[in-house]
C-alpha cells in the first residue's frame, strides 16, 4: 500500500493518495497537479505564472504558495489582492503645503511647485523675479517680491500701473512744494525749486535778499531795499543817473555866481563861485588896488591908477617909459621964450630970465606986482584973489557964487551941484555943505555902502530866522522847520503832516523833526521795510515762524507742543494711537505704527497675516499649518511625528501599535500611514477579518476520501474510515 507513505503523492497536502492493486493513483488537491507521463505524483501548480489560474487584480503582486496563492496590492493601490483600487496620495498632502500641486497618478503622485517657486514640489521656495530680473515693471518702478508673484509700484513723481509708468509733471498739476518765490522746474520723476532773482534759499524756503548790505548802488546814490529787488536813486540836486552810476552835475552850466566878476568852478556834488583877479567880496566888486597900504606900482617916478578889476602904474608928467620911468629933458625941445635960458629939472624944466626979469607970456619982463598978497585987491571976502601977471581977479570960494568982489552962499543941496553919494543926506552950510550917509548906509557921505545889519548882528532876526542883508534895509526868513514873520519864528510840528513812513515813529525836534522805525521795521524812519524775524532764526527749532507785518509768530510743529519758543516732542503713542496688533514708536514730532510680527496693514489697521496661505510658514512638508492670531502652529501630519517644522518622522503603527488591523490581519507601515492585509485563510480589508470556510467554500485541499473541518484561519483533513493518509493524501 504505497499510500501508506505520506509523500507518496508529494508534500503533505498536494493529494489524496488511492491505493490500487499493484499500485496506487494520486488525486492532486486545488493547487497541485500531476504532470503527464510521471508516475502518480502531485507537484504544485504556480498559479501566478502568466496564463495562471490566479485571481490576483491587475494591480497586485500575485505570490506562489504550496498549493495556493497570495495576491497583496502593489503600492499605490489598497485592496485585497484580488481588488485593488488607487490610493489618492494627494489626500494626505504630500506635497509642499499649499505651494505645490498634488497630481494623483496611477499607484503613484506628482508633486509640482505653483507658479512663482521653484523646487521639487515636495519642497518648494518663492522665486525672487525682483532679483532674478524676471519681472516686468516698468525701469521708473519699484519692484517688490511677494510670496509666488510680485508687484510693481511706480516711484514717486511717476504715475501708472508699475508696469508702465510716466512722468508726473509736478511743476504744471501744482503738486510741487516749491517757495512762492521760486521757479518750478520738471525734471524725469521729480522736480527742482529755484528761488527768484532777488531771493535766497533752497527754493523751498526763499527769502528777500537785502542787496543794499553789497552796495550795489553807485556810492553818490541812496539804495532802497525792495521786495526781491532793489532801488537805486542819486543823492539831489548834485547828481543825476540811474544810481547804479551818478554823474556830477555841473551847476556852473546854470551860472550860478552872483556876478559876471566870480568864475564858477565846478566841485564834485557842489560848486565855488571864486572872485576873478581884480573883484573881492560875497558879490565881487573891483578891489581898489590903490588903495592898499602898499602902492602896487613899484617903479619909480609911476602912479596908480584903478581900472575895473585892475589898475594901472602910468608915468607921472614930465616922466617917460613902458618897463621904467626916466625923467624928460623938455629943454631939448627948446620950450622956453627968447631971452630966457632953459633948465631942466626932475620931472619938469624952468625958463630962467636975466637978472631983474622974470618970464611972463613968451617975454622976460619986469616982475609982478602981487595985489593978493599986498591985500590991495577988492575981493569979497567969500572970495579968493587970484594974481595975474599986472593985475589979479576974484574967484567966490567954493559954496558961494557971484563976481569974486562980491560972492553969496551957494546951496549945492538944491541945485545938485553936491558930490554927495546918492544914499546920503545933503545939508547945506555957509560956504559948502555936509554929506550923511542915510540910515542903513555907512560911509563918509561921499561913498556911502549898504550897512550888513546881519554880518554886524544889529538885525531883529529871530534865534531861529535867517538874516538876508538887502540895500539899506535886511530882511528875516524863519529857518525851515519853523514858520513866521522873521523877527519871531515858532517851530513847525512837522509829525503832524505824517511825514514819515507809516511804520515808523515821528518825533519833533526844534526846527526838524526824527523818524524812526517801528519795532519789526528797519530803515531811515522815511522807507521802513519788514524786517523777516523768521529768516533770523528768531523762533525754536521745533517751531514754524511766520512772519507778519513788523512782527512774527512762532507755533509748534505739529507733534510738539509749548509756548513757542520752547516746543517739546508729543509722545503720540500715550494716546495709543495704533492698531492693538501694533507697535508705536514715537520718533520727534511724529510717530510711527508697525504691525506686529504675524500682522500686516498700516499699523493703524493691522489684519492677521495668514502665514500658511502666504507659504511664508516654516513648517515641515509633511506637517499642517495652521494660522492663529499673530502667528502659526506646524503640526506633522497624521502619521508622523516630530515638532512640526524641523523634523517629521514617519509613526510606524504596526510596531508602536496604534494600528487599527484586526487581530488576524498582517499590518505592513507605509509612509505616514499603514496598511492592513487580511491573513492567510481570512477575507475582509484588513481591520475587519473573516474566517474563510475552505471546507464550505471547496477551497480546501483535503481528498475526496478526507473529511475537511474548517478551523479559524485554515481547516483540517481527516482521511475517511477505512482510509489512511494525511487527508490530502487518503
Amino acid at each position: 500500500n504505497e499510500c501508506l507513505n505520506t509523500s507518496a503523492c508529494g508534500v503533505s497536502g498536494a493529494g489524496t493518495c488511492a491505493n490500487t492493486i499493484g499500485s496506487y493513483t494520486c488525486t492532486c488537491n486545488p493547487g497541485f497537479t500531476s504532470p503527464a507521463g510521471s508516475s502518480p505524483t502531485c507537484i504544485d501548480t504556480d498559479e501566478c505564472l502568466p496564463g495562471g489560474t490566479s485571481n490576483c487584480d491587475g494591480n497586485a503582486t500575485c505570490t506562489n504558495t504550496p498549493g495556493s496563492f497570495t495576491c497583496n496590492c502593489n503600492s499605490g493601490f489598497t485592496g485585497n489582492g484580488t481588488s485593488c483600487t488607487d490610493i489618492n496620495e494627494c489626500l494626505s498632502n504630500p506635497c509642499h503645503s499649499s505651494l505645490a500641486t498634488c497630481t494623483d497618478t496611477t499607484g503613484s503622485f506628482t508633486c509640482a511647485c505653483n507658479a512663482g517657486y521653484t523646487g521639487n514640489g515636495t519642497s518648494c521656495t518663492n522665486i525672487d523675479e525682483c532679483t532674478t530680473g524676471t519681472h516686468n515693471c516698468d525701469g521708473n518702478a519699484t519692484c517688490a517680491d511677494t510670496p509666488g508673484s510680485f508687484t510693481c509700484t511706480c516711484n514717486t513723481g511717476f504715475a501708472g500701473n508699475g508696469v508702465t509708468c510716466t512722468n508726473d509733471d509736478e511743476c504744471t498739476l501744482g503738486t510741487h512744494t516749491c517757495n512762492a518765490n521760486a521757479v518750478c522746474v520738471n525734471t524725469p520723476g521729480s522736480f527742482t525749486c529755484t528761488c527768484n532773482l532777488g531771493y535766497s534759499g533752497d527754493g523751498f524756503t526763499c527769502t528777500d535778499i537785502d542787496e543794499c548790505l553789497t552796495s550795489p548802488c553807485d556810492t553818490n546814490a541812496a539804495c532802497a531795499n525792495n521786495v526781491g529787488s532793489f532801488t537805486c536813486t542819486c543823492n539831489a540836486p548834485s547828481f543825476v543817473g540811474d544810481g547804479i552810476t551818478c554823474s556830477d552835475i555841473n551847476e556852473c552850466a546854470a551860472n550860478p555866481c552872483p556876478s559876471t566878476a566870480a568864475s564858477c568852478v565846478n566841485t564834485f556834488g557842489s560848486f565855488q563861485c571864486n572872485c576873478k583877479t581884480g573883484y573881492t567880496g560875497p558879490n565881487c566888486t573891483d578891489l581898489n588896488e590903490c588903495t592898499s597900504a602898499t602902492s602896487p606900482c613899484t617903479g619909480a617916478n609911476t602912479m596908480c591908477v584903478n581900472t575895473l578889476g585892475s589898475f594901472m602904474c602910468p608915468c607921472l608928467t614930465g616922466y617917460t617909459g613902458t618897463t621904467s620911468c626916466v625923467d624928460i629933458n623938455e629943454c631939448s625941445t627948446n620950450p622956453c621964450h627968447a631971452g630966457s635960458t632953459c633948465v631942466n629939472t626932475p620931472g619938469s624944466f624952468t625958463c630962467n630970465c636975466p637978472t631983474g626979469l622974470v618970464s611972463h607970456a613968451g617975454a622976460c619982463v619986469l616982475p609982478n606986482v602981487d595985489e593978493c598978497a599986498l591985500g590991495t585987491d577988492n575981493c569979497d571976502m567969500n572970495a579968493n584973489c587970484i594974481d595975474t601977471f599986472g593985475s589979479f581977479t576974484c574967484a567966490c570960494n567954493a559954496g558961494y557964487s557971484g563976481d569974486g568982489v562980491t560972492c553969496s552962499n551957494k546951496n549945492e543941496c538944491a541945485d545938485n551941484s553936491s558930490n554927495c553919494h546918492m544914499n546920503a543926506d545933503c545939508t547945506n552950510i555957509d560956504g559948502s555943505f555936509t554929506c550923511a550917509c542915510k540910515a542903513g548906509f555907512t560911509g563918509d557921505g561921499l561913498n556911502c555902502t549898504g550897512v550888513d545889519e546881519c554880518m554886524e548882528n544889529t538885525h531883529t532876526c529871530h534865534a531861529n530866522a535867517t538874516c538876508l542883508n538887502t540895500l539899506a534895509s535886511f530882511v528875516c526868513a524863519c529857518n525851515i522847520g519853523y514858520s513866521g514873520n522873521g523877527t519871531m519864528c515858532t517851530d513847525i510840528d512837522e509829525c503832524s503832516f505824517n511825514v514819515c513812513n507809516a511804520n515808523a515813529m515821528c518825533t519833533n525836534t526844534p526846527g526838524s523833526f526824527k523818524c524812526k522805525c517801528n519795532s519789526g521795521y528797519s530803515g531811515n524812519g522815511m522807507i521802513c521795510t519788514d524786517i523777516d524775524e523768521c529768516a533770523l532764526g528768531t523762533c525754536h527749532v521745533d517751531s514754524t515762524c511766520i512772519n507778519t507785518a513788523g512782527s512774527f509768530a512762532c507755533a509748534c510743529k505739529h507733534g510738539f507742543t509749548g509756548n513757542s519758543t520752547t516746543c517739546t516732542d508729543i509722545n503720540e503713542c500715550l494716546s495709543k494711537p495704533c492698531d492693538s496688533s501694533a507697535t508705536c514708536t514715537n520718533t520727534p514730532g511724529t510717530y510711527s505704527c508697525v504691525c506686529n510680527s504675524g500682522y500686516s496693514g498700516n499699523g493703524f489697521t493691522c489684519t492677521d497675516k495668514n502665514e500658511c496661505a502666504l507659504a511664508t510658514d516654516n513648517c515641515h512638508n509633511l506637517a499642517s499649518c495652521a494660522n492663529t492670531a499673530g502667528s502659526y502652529t506646524c503640526t506633522c501630519n497624521t502619521g508622523y511625528n516630530g515638532d512640526g517644522t524641523t523634523a517629521c518622522v514617519d509613526i510606524n503603527e504596526c510596531m508602536v501599535g496604534t494600528n487599527t488591523c484586526h487581530a488576524s490581519a498582517t499590518c505592513t507601515n507605509t509612509l505616514g500611514s499603514f496598511t492592513c492585509d487580511c491573513n492567510t485563510g481570512y477575507t475582509g480589508n484588513g481591520t475587519t477579518c473573516l474566517d474563510i470556510d475552505e471546507c464550505t467554500t471547496g477551497i480546501h485541499k483535503c481528498h475526496s476520501s478526507a473529511k475537511c473541518t474548517n478551523t479559524a484561519g485554515a481547516f483540517t483533513c481527516a482521511c475517511n474510515p477505512g482510509y489512511s493518509g494525511n487527508g490530502q493524501t487518503c
